[in-house]
């Protein structure tokens, strides 16, 4: 049967998607319903108004940026071996001849491009070379070792209150690296500024503890309840705490967490609510030291966060030094050079519509660039205020099938992206499946 007796149950969605180019659109579309096929058709149906050159074309990998531009060369070669008008068959034969000049890549190359363009203004040698992954973790190693060997007391205070905390060092490895990859995103982590004496933890809750052993001793019966003896036992720790040690007081607050309320045999207290009233004052007692303990792992991570930030700044500059940028360096610095308004200028007149394959495995930081090329706002303003302008973006997305999670790809920015291309554009819904 043909397809013109039996046509596609979103044929109108697909025709929509090649054609509105009027709008900025975000295409909804699942595994083996054609999407990438409607970004080709988008972009035939864009280079009859826009050399190619002005358009900007992006994916996530090298081989899915190579297939994207093999498919679109494919396509205007049977374009212009059609029966096409004259001035359509121009253009395309125009976009042929330049197709290796046009921005055809993955969201880094295109970011990359942005910043040697504009390498001079940001304090970057134009013929950077590039860090992957694996390099970048050892330069953070290395800078990390050269840190720890050079005096530091606020460092070595958040270190040594970590450890008494119960982490490991590896964790601290492995809280740099987090911070590493989402550098973008420290200078917006709200810090407390909330602080916590361990000093005054420990006094309140040893006066606590000795008021609990004195009533025991008071007021139980049998010296073998069990209630009794976690007393006796917590009582002859308090005895063995060094005041002027942070360790020691934090060792104390630690089991004086782990008493349990539950402990006790009402029959063995006189009068027997004395039991119920012990249970309930340690139950408040543990509560206590556990939002101590609480707002001291907050306080740590925020010393260790600060000094961190710091090693990362060293690490970007060593970076600059030898001339080198990872891949999300260039993402970094293409976003900084865009809230700038003259480069903002220059690439918007550069680039004309921004096409934009796997939406879903987008990341913060690129979905802000690609509102900021795209945006009505004549000037760069805060993310928040950001809308794509009629027509300057087409996105084509599945939000089920998100693969790469380890590079920040978030559904929840996925959707807020979607929602404002909506409010001035189409979200289209692609549902037709070929396999």
């Amino acid at each position: 049967m043909s397809r013109e007796a039996h046509p596609l149950v979103d044929e109108a969605q697909r025709t929509a998607a090649r054609e509105n180019i009027s709008d900025s659109l975000a295409v909804e579309a699942g595994a083996g319903t054609g999407k990438t096929s409607l970004l080709i058709g988008r972009l035939i149906e864009l280079i009859s108004r826009y050399e190619v050159t002005k358009l900007a074309a992006v994916t996530f990998t090298e081989k899915a940026a190579a297939e994207l531009a093999d498919r679109l060369r494919r396509s205007l070669e049977e374009k212009i071996a059609g029966n096409e008008p004259h001035e359509v068959l121009l253009s395309h034969l125009r976009a042929l001849a330049d197709i290796d000049r046009a921005q055809l890549s993955t969201i880094h190359s295109f970011a990359a491009g942005i910043v040697r363009e504009h390498a001079v203004e940001a304090g970057i040698d134009p013929e950077f070379g590039h860090l992957d992954e694996g390099e970048e973790r050892d330069l953070l190693r290395e800078m990390l070792l050269e840190d720890m060997a050079a005096p530091n007391p606020e460092r070595d205070r958040w270190l040594m209150r970590y450890r008494t905390l119960g982490g490991k060092l590896s964790g601290v490895l492995e809280l740099a690296f987090e911070l590493y990859f989402k550098r973008d995103q420290l200078d917006y982590f709200r810090f407390t500024g909330r602080s916590l004496s361990p000093a005054k933890a420990f006094t309140k809750a040893a006066a606590e503890v000795e008021t609990l052993w004195e009533d025991g001793k008071r007021f139980c019966t049998d010296h073998s309840d069990k209630g009794y003896r976690q007393l006796e036992q917590i009582i002859r720790i308090s005895a063995e705490i060094d005041s002027s040690n942070e360790g020691d007081l934090w060792r104390f607050l630690r089991e004086v967490a782990k008493l349990k309320s539950n402990l006790g045999n009402k029959n063995n207290w006189s009068p027997s609510e004395r039991c119920t009233e012990q249970k309930a004052r340690i139950n408040a007692l543990r509560q206590y030291t556990k939002e101590a303990f609480q707002l001291a792992r907050r306080e740590t991570l925020e010393g260790l966060i600060r000094w961190l930030k710091q090693v990362i700044e060293r690490v970007d500059k060593r970076k600059l030094a030898q001339g080198k940028l990872g891949f999300q360096d260039q993402l970094i610095y293409a976003r900084r050079l865009l809230s700038k308004p003259e480069a903002l200028r220059a690439m918007r007149k550069r680039f004309k519509c921004i096409l934009i394959d796997e939406f879903q495995d987008t990341d913060p930081l690129q979905v802000h660039i690609a509102f900021l090329l795209t945006s009505a706002e004549p000037e760069p303003v805060p993310f928040s205020r950001l809308e794509p302008a009629p027509g300057r973006l087409f996105v084509v997305g599945d939000p089920k099938q998100s693969i790469y999670r380890f590079r920040r790809a978030d559904p929840d920015i996925y959707r807020q992206a979607v929602g404002r291309i909506a409010r001035s554009g189409e979200v289209v819904n692609i549902v037709q499946n070929f396999r």
